[in-house]
């Protein structure tokens, strides 16, 4: 017991700092709204000229974006990192192993073993066996992340709230324990599919399929601490999944679309989770992996947000409004 407590008192001397730290999370907040209101203004210019935006001129935007998410959200999680590590012997880890959807798991698991397949370039041509971990287990693990925590649907949610300790680590360790999870289903797929076709590189390989699994995570949870609903945000998950899979081709710079799609598709490839290798180049390909992973951790640290506020988790209401209503 005593143990416990001197981690737990351990971790006051990183809450001292907090005051610092905010300023560096204002700074990082107002760079990435410049970043946004730049966006705007290229995207008012693209519409007023008539013409797209060129490659080039988003690609300086994915640039700015990426280094005002690095700031934003790579030092908060940092932060985070380490206090769980200080914190490890408090985490209820038998509660959120409870929490995973076996079903979900295995099916991720035999669905991944069938597209690695000898046969399944065969039996479907349009498939490319080596995606077999790129297309399925991320989808496995933003549903996952979306039903990890429901407000409405959690036993005992009056009792958490009560403990000393923030209610936005109950999340994040069943979201880490779904990541240790999937991560070793992950690994595994990728060794195996390395060892079926030899000839892809194996950080391309790994690559394809974290970055987008950690959008849909962030989609996943912050949707469902938004709405209170886990169905919805299983249900925005896998639209989000299909759009980006069975359209991949389509929203990339230079490739014809209707207006005005025609102005919106330069824009969207640095946040692109399907975008494939030979889409872009090597460059470009690697400041998308950036964004959309720090997008990925960036909704996840929206979703911790979301259970700071005691009454709305418990009443459904924000402050505001209640105040507002009263």
């Amino acid at each position: 017991m005593s143990r416990h407590l001197s981690r737990f008192a351990g971790t006051q001397n990183l809450y001292s700092q907090r005051p610092r730290l905010a300023y560096v999370a204002q700074a990082a907040r107002l760079s990435l709204g410049l970043v946004g209101a730049a966006g705007i203004v290229f995207l008012a210019a693209s519409l007023a000229r008539g013409v797209p935006l060129s490659l080039a001129e988003v690609r300086s935007l994915a640039q700015a974006s990426a280094l005002a998410l690095v700031v934003s959200v790579g030092w908060p999680a940092a932060t985070a990192v380490i206090l769980g590590w200080q914190q490890r012997g408090l985490f209820a880890w038998r509660v959120s192993r409870g929490a995973l959807a076996w079903p979900l798991i295995v099916g991720a698991i035999l669905g991944m073993g069938v597209f690695l397949l000898p046969g399944a370039d065969s039996v479907m041509p349009w498939f490319d066996r080596q995606r077999a971990v790129e297309l399925g287990l991320p989808l496995a693990i933003g549903i996952h992340c979306a039903l990890a925590f429901a407000p409405d649907d959690e036993p005992g949610l009056e009792v958490m709230l009560a403990c000393p300790r923030p209610l936005a680590w109950a999340l994040l360790e069943r979201l880490a324990m779904i990541w240790a999870v999937f991560g070793v289903i992950g690994l595994a797929g990728t060794l195996a599919g390395m060892s079926a076709m030899p000839g892809q590189a194996g950080e391309t390989a790994l690559l394809r399929w974290i970055p987008p699994a950690a959008l849909l995570s962030g989609i996943g949870a912050y949707t469902t601490l938004r709405t209170r609903v886990a169905a919805f945000g299983a249900a925005i998950t896998a639209i989000i999944w299909f759009v980006f899979v069975f359209f991949s081709s389509v929203l990339l710079p230079n490739v014809p679309m209707i207006v005005p799609l025609n102005y919106l598709t330069p824009v969207i490839w640095p946040v692109h989770p399907y975008l494939q290798p030979d889409h872009l180049s090597g460059g470009d390909y690697g400041l998308n992996r950036l964004c959309v992973l720090l997008v990925g951790i960036g909704l996840v640290r929206l979703a911790a947000r979301e259970l700071r506020d005691s009454e709305r988790v418990l009443l459904g209401a924000s402050r505001r409004g209640r105040q507002a209503g009263g």
